[in-house]
């Protein structure tokens, strides 16, 4: 499934509220869950099929939360674009038209919060409290967290770790912790952004997925550095750690742009609302 269909044919016109063209190709159409299972399998004409059976239903219930023409085809399409992504997923609990129902009305209740949200001025407070509503950015803000809790932990006490066990002087080890933590630390957050959006494009749980394979690549280097014998092993061990550590940086912060939208930026909120709260 990786050409998506002409949803509702593509030609922006406004679909029947009354359902009656619908409910005639559901009565002498193949039944919804023969359409689903070849829409599953890749055929999208079975899901255009779909889309002129429903399209009248989901726009006329659209239209009645947004009263706007525009917004309701705008949604509608949405909506159908999001249920075909998510169709591989659909087991068949429920039928077709209340798994597209449920799809469609979170589709709409998104669009208006968020427009509520901005018409009230996007505060700090206000997007602070959009984003805490979704379960993805309390999931990232603590994984994040844990991350930067661990990783802040070791980059301080690594010092006193290599002074004590080695009795390096601190000029060196002052040089080799600049060039291991700073500029590998650089790199990392660098680096791991142009590989999430090159793996992004293919799939956005990327953004996600690489800061967790980069931890768990760093994880054997980390024990590494105490087990080592030779304090330059050890700093060389440091290395992989220093720029592993910060992959979630850029991906975590561009996700998180990505969950509230341009006019919902820290910048954009200072400049609305003086402080933003």
């Amino acid at each position: 499934m990786n050409n998506s269909p002409s949803t509702a044919s593509e030609s922006r016109v406004k679909p029947s509220s009354d359902g009656g063209s619908e409910t005639a190709d559901a009565e002498n159409g193949p039944p919804d869950d023969a359409l689903v299972v070849r829409c599953q399998a890749g055929d999208t004409g079975a899901f255009d099929e779909l889309v002129t059976r429903y399209r009248g239903r989901v726009y006329a219930m659209i239209y009645n939360m947004v009263k706007s023409e525009a917004d309701a085809w705008d949604l509608s399409q949405e909506a159908f674009i999001k249920a075909w992504k998510a169709l591989p997923k659909f087991e068949a609990r429920s039928s077709f038209y209340t798994w597209l129902y449920r799809i469609a009305h979170n589709v709409t209740y998104d669009w208006m919060r968020k427009r509520k949200v901005q018409a009230e001025g996007t505060s700090i407070r206000a997007v602070m409290a959009l984003l805490w509503q979704r379960r993805s950015f309390r999931h990232m803000a603590m994984g994040a967290a844990m991350n930067a809790f661990a990783g802040y932990s070791v980059a301080n006490w690594v010092a006193s770790y290599m002074i004590r066990s080695y009795q390096m002087p601190t000029g060196e080890l002052g040089t080799w912790l600049a060039l291991v933590i700073g500029v590998g630390g650089a790199i990392g957050v660098f680096g791991s952004g142009v590989v999430a959006d090159r793996l992004g494009k293919r799939d956005k749980r990327w953004y996600m997925w690489m800061p967790a394979v980069a931890c768990a690549i760093a994880f054997p280097f980390q024990f590494g550095i105490y087990f080592a014998t030779e304090p330059y092993f050890a700093l060389v061990m440091l290395i992989v750690p220093a720029v592993l550590s910060n992959a979630y940086l850029g991906a975590t912060i561009a996700t998180v742009h990505g969950l509230v939208g341009l006019r919902m930026t820290i910048l954009d909120c200072l400049g609305h609302n003086g402080t933003g709260l």
